[in-house]
């Protein structure tokens, strides 16, 4: 009998727990705490509150970020989280004091699923920063320095010697992150986005790309099947300088507006400066050569200069047949 009344007891207990209801003080509040009731989705056990604080949905906290920019990926369920705040009213457009809309935030923790519903809800793909650069240029930024970290992780024997059991663990997250970097690409490429523009540099993403030494060979593939300019041309002005202390250190005097059409660069011609300065192309930004080549990719005047330069062979070596 007492073992009867002790197993009451304890599910007494137990239910008294699992019947409370959860209380809430602010829309943060909701967002780091509210989690899935049994036989419940996010949705049916968390909605209610978004829909409570709703007129705290577009505040800034005190570190300046914005529900939708940061703290939804502090859930277990971010997709859930961002949907909620999108429907009860938060600005796809507004930025937070990092610079950081809807958008560019999913851009930068990966989440192509994510990525996809705030373009289907409307955020703008050509909004720009400071840097004159729209959404597609923080892929590609996040893609060139995924690749960058993946291989600093292969060649720094010293670190692998140090962790080897970690260097296997962060190469495996950094292959993941990249894949979802490129399906966030291709959410935005084919959600129409420009891909010609140009931000302060004068580079296209196309040109971002390609101005890394191992160039991402399947971001390269999807700008080109999504119909970038493979020709265009780099026409930063800042270029000028850097360009009329080269010509003078080689005893060169030209016009103004020579010097400019001298110096700015097809995607081609980023490629090839790299074979400048590491003596030989790497397989990725030789490979990135041929299929750029394949699709029309042209040289300018600049790879000329580099003969002269570097010399014939150097031409002979790295430079494609055109027509």
């Amino acid at each position: 009998m007492k073992t009867k009344l002790l197993l009451l007891a304890t599910n007494l207990f137990t239910l008294n727990i699992n019947c409370e209801i959860p209380t809430y003080t602010s829309l943060k509040d909701v967002i780091q705490r509210c989690q899935e009731l049994p036989g419940q989705t996010y949705t049916q056990s968390c909605g209610a509150w978004y829909e409570k604080f709703r007129d705290q949905m577009n505040l800034r906290d005190y570190t300046g970020t914005l529900p939708i920019t940061d703290t939804a990926y502090a859930t277990p369920n971010p997709k859930a989280a961002v949907s909620l705040l999108i429907k009860y009213g938060a600005n796809l457009e507004l930025t937070d004091t990092y610079g950081l809309a809807a958008l560019r935030a999913a851009i930068l923790q990966a989440k192509p699923k994510i990525v996809k519903k705030i373009i289907a809800a409307g955020a703008n793909l050509e909004q720009s920063n400071k840097l004159q650069e729209t959404p597609i240029y923080t892929v590609i930024n996040q893609i060139n320095r995924t690749t960058s970290d993946l291989e600093w992780l292969k060649t720094n024997d010293q670190y692998n010697r140090l962790f080897p059991a970690e260097q296997a663990k962060r190469i495996a997250q950094l292959r993941a992150k990249q894949a979802n970097n490129i399906e966030v690409l291709k959410n935005i490429t084919r959600a129409n986005a420009n891909l010609n523009t140009t931000n302060r540099s004068g580079n296209t993403p196309l040109h971002l790309v390609t101005l890394s030494s191992k160039p991402n060979i399947p971001a390269l593939k999807e700008l080109v099947v999504a119909q970038a300019d493979i020709n265009a041309i780099n026409n930063c002005p800042d270029n000028l300088d850097a360009y009329t202390a080269i010509s003078q250190d080689n005893g060169e005097r030209k016009s103004l507006d020579w010097q400019k059409n001298y110096l700015y660069n097809t995607p081609l011609d980023n490629i090839y400066s790299q074979a400048s300065v590491c003596k030989t192309l790497s397989p990725e930004a030789y490979e990135a050569s041929q299929i750029l080549t394949k699709h029309g990719g042209k040289i300018t005047d600049r790879n000329s200069w580099r003969c002269r330069l570097f010399g014939q062979n150097y031409c002979k070596l790295i430079t494609p047949k055109t027509n």
